[in-house]
C-alpha cells in the first residue's frame, strides 16, 4: 500500500497537476490508497472525515521550504511543482505504506526511495 503523502501526489497529478482542487484531491486520493473506516470516520475535532484532515496536512508538509513538491495555488487550490513532477515515479513506486499504525513521513519516503537530500534542486 502506498503512504498517504504518495497518494495525495498521484492524486494532484491525476487531477492535471495544476490547480488542482482540494475537493477534487480528496476524492481521487482513494484511486491511489484504499481508505480504512477510521479513515472515514469523523474527524474529533473536525467537521470532516479524518483523512481529509491528513490530506490538509500532507499538503502543508509538502509545501514546507525543504520538500517544496506542493505549492498553494489560492482558493482551496494547489500545483505540483517541478521538483515533484521530476521525481513522480518515486511516488508511484512507493508501497511504504501501512493499513494500521503509523506510516512513514515523507522524509524517509525520500530516503528509502535513494532521493534522501531534500534540497538536492
Amino acid at each position: 500500500m502506498r503512504t498517504f503523502y504518495s497518494a495525495v501526489v498521484l492524486a494532484m497529478h491525476d487531477g492535471g497537476s495544476e490547480n488542482v482542487r482540494l475537493q477534487d484531491i480528496y476524492s481521487r486520493v482513494e484511486m491511489f490508497r484504499p481508505l480504512t473506516d477510521h479513515d472515514r470516520e469523523p474527524h474529533p475535532m473536525y467537521p470532516q472525515e479524518n483523512f481529509k484532515h491528513t490530506v490538509r496536512s500532507i499538503l502543508a508538509t509538502l509545501q514546507e521550504d525543504k520538500w517544496r513538491l506542493v505549492k498553494y495555488a489560492g482558493r482551496a487550490h494547489y500545483s505540483l511543482t517541478k521538483r515533484a513532477l521530476e521525481k513522480i515515479d518515486v511516488f508511484k513506486n512507493d508501497n511504504f505504506g501501512r493499513s494500521s499504525g503509523s506510516e512513514i513521513d515523507i522524509k524517509e519516503l525520500l530516503e528509502r526511495l535513494g532521493r534522501s537530500k531534500p534540497s538536492e534542486d
